[in-house]
C-alpha cells in the first residue's frame, strides 16, 4: 500500500510514534501548520487479521491537529465481538480514508439476537474530527430489531458528547442496526451531540433505521445517496433524563435533511413517537428526492407528547419530490377510506408545508385501480402553519385533523392553518389491466393571493 512520499523525522512525536512504527510526516516550512501521520504497517491493511486494538491504540496516540492518511483503499478488520473501534476524546483530526474499508464480518460474537450495541465505528467525547472517502462495512447477516445495536456509526453514550464531527464522502453499507446513531448519555446532563454532519456519502443495506437522532443539537444530512434501506430516521427516544418535565441530556434540534436522493426500496420515511417532553425544533426538510422505484414519503412527527411541556417548533418540509408510490404509515383498507395520511405532524407551532410532491398509492392495475384513499396531511394540536403549493397526487384531500394514525389528546385545537395553491386528487391514473385510462381529475384548493 503506498505511503507518504517525502518524510521527515519529527522529534517531538518519535517517543509516542515509535512504539507504534507509524509514518510521520511534517510539511515544509511555509505549508500550512500539519502534521500528517500514517498507521503502522504492523497493523494488518489487508483485512488478513483483526486490526481493532493497533488501530485504537494508533488512534490515541496522534496528537491534536494531525492529519491521518490511511493507505490507498486499505481494509481494515474491525470490531468482531470482542472489542470495538473507538475514537475517544481525540480533538482536531482529520482522517483521509483514501477509499479505505473498515469492515466488520461478526457481530457480537456472530450471534444474531443479542442485540449488544457494538458499532463498527464508535466515537466517545471526540472534538472537531472530519472524516474523508471512507468506507463503513458490516457483517449483513442479521439485520432489524434484533439486532439494532450493530450500528455502522455510533456517536455516543458518553459524558460529555461528541461536537464537530463530519463525514464527508463515508460510506455506510450492509450493517444489521442502524447506519448512524447519535445517542445522548441518557440519566446524565451533558451526553448531548453538537454539530454532526454527514454529507456527500451513501447508506445502503442498512439493516434497521438509517438515523436515529436521539440526542443532537445540529445534525445535518446532505446530498447523499440512500438505497435498499429500511425506516430513514427514527426520532423516537426510548428513555428519557432524570424527570419527564425537564430536559436533561435528551433533545432533536437543529436537523436538517436536504439534497438526499433514494431510491431502490429507500424512501423519506421519518418517524418521531418519542418519550415525553424531550424538546424537538427546528426540522428542515428539503430538497430531496425519491425516485420512483423508491418507497416513497412518510412522516410521523407526534411532538412533546404532554401539553405540560409546550409545542415542538419549527418544522419546514419544502420543495421535496416523492414520484414512488406513498402508502398510509397505518396500513388501511382501499375498500373503506380514508386511510391515515402520509404527513402526520402533532404539538407544533410554525409549520411549513410548501412546494412538494406527493404520490399516494391509488391501488394496482388488477386491484382497485385509481382508488382514492390516502390523505396527505394531517394536523392535530398544530399552532400557525402554511401549506401551499404542494401537489398531493392521487390523495384523498390536502390537509385534515382527523386522519392520524395514534390520535392525540389533550393538545388545543389546530389553528392558524393557511392553505391555498394545492394540489390533490387523480393526478397519475393506474392503467387498468385490459382498460382505458380515466381522465385524470385533478382538484385544487384556493389560490394563493
Amino acid at each position: 500500500m503506498g505511503r507518504i512520499g517525502r518524510r521527515w523525522s519529527v522529534v517531538l512525536l518519535a517517543f509516542a510514534m515509535v512504539a507504534l512504527g507509524a509514518t510521520v510526516t511534517q510539511l515544509p516550512v511555509g505549508a500550512a501548520s500539519s502534521t500528517r501521520i500514517s498507521p503502522p504497517a504492523s497493523i494488518a491493511d489487508d483485512c488478513s487479521s483483526d486490526a481493532t486494538v493497533g488501530l485504537d491504540f494508533f488512534f490515541a496516540s496522534v496528537p491534536a491537529g494531525s492529519t491521518i492518511d490511511l493507505p490507498r483503499n486499505a481494509c481494515y478488520l474491525v470490531s468482531n465481538g470482542s472489542t470495538t473501534l473507538t475514537l475517544h476524546q481525540l480533538s482536531g483530526l482529520t482522517i483521509n480514508g483514501n477509499g479505505a474499508t473498515f469492515e466488520q464480518r461478526t457481530y457480537a460474537g456472530g450471534v444474531c439476537g443479542n442485540d449488544v450495541g457494538q458499532p463498527v465505528l464508535q466515537l466517545t467525547g471526540d472534538t472537531n474530527l472530519t472524516f474523508n472517502d471512507l468506507n463503513i462495512v458490516g457483517p449483513h447477516t442479521c439485520g432489524g430489531a434484533q439486532s439494532e445495536g450493530d450500528y455502522g456509526i455510533e456517536l455516543g453514550q458518553s459524558t460529555p458528547g461528541n461536537s464537530d464531527i463530519t463525514f464527508d464522502g463515508v460510506n455506510v453499507w450492509a450493517v444489521d442496526g442502524d447506519g448512524l446513531a447519535v445517542m445522548p448519555q441518557l440519566g446524565t446532563c451533558c451526553g448531548i451531540n453538537t454539530n454532526i454532519t454527514f454529507e456527500n456519502g451513501s447508506m445502503f443495506f442498512i439493516g434497521y433505521h438509517v438515523f436515529t437522532p436521539e440526542g443532537v443539537e445540529g445534525l445535518n444530512i446532505i446530498n447523499n445517496q440512500f438505497a435498499f434501506d429500511g425506516n430513514f430516521m427514527d426520532m423516537e427516544v426510548d428513555a428519557n433524563g432524570p424527570g419527564n418535565s425537564v430536559l436533561t441530556g435528551v433533545a432533536q434540534w437543529d436537523v436538517n435533511v436536504s439534497g438526499n436522493t433514494f431510491s431502490a426500496g429507500a424512501g423519506l420515511s421519518i418517524d418521531s413517537l418519542q418519550g415525553a417532553c424531550v424538546p424537538q425544533a427546528n426540522i428542515t426538510i428539503v430538497q430531496n428526492v425519491v425516485k420512483a422505484n423508491g418507497s416513497g414519503m412518510n412522516m410521523l412527527l407526534g411532538g412533546s407528547g404532554s401539553p405540560s411541556c409546550g409545542r415542538d417548533f419549527n418544522l419546514t418540509i419544502a420543495h421535496n419530490v416523492s414520484l414512488a408510490l406513498g402508502r398510509s404509515p397505518c396500513g388501511g383498507s382501499i375498500a373503506f377510506a380514508p386511510a391515515c395520511s402520509m404527513i402526520e405532524i402533532a404539538d407544533y407551532s410554525n409549520v411549513t408545508i410548501t412546494g412538494n410532491w406527493l404520490t399516494a398509492s391509488d391501488g394496482t392495475p388488477t386491484y382497485f385501480p385509481n382508488t382514492i384513499y390516502i390523505p396527505c396531511i394531517t394536523l392535530q394540536g398544530v399552532e400557525t402553519a402554511s401549506i401551499q403549493n404542494n401537489v398531493c397526487a392521487n390523495a384523498w384531500d390536502v390537509w385534515d385533523t382527523t386522519n392520524w394514525q395514534f390520535q392525540a389528546t389533550g393538545f388545543p385545537a389546530t389553528s392558524g392553518v393557511t392553505a391555498c395553491g394545492n394540489v390533490y386528487g387523480l393526478v397519475i391514473p393506474v392503467a387498468p389491466a385490459g382498460g382505458l385510462l380515466p381522465p385524470a381529475a385533478p382538484l385544487l384548493d384556493a389560490k394563493c393571493s
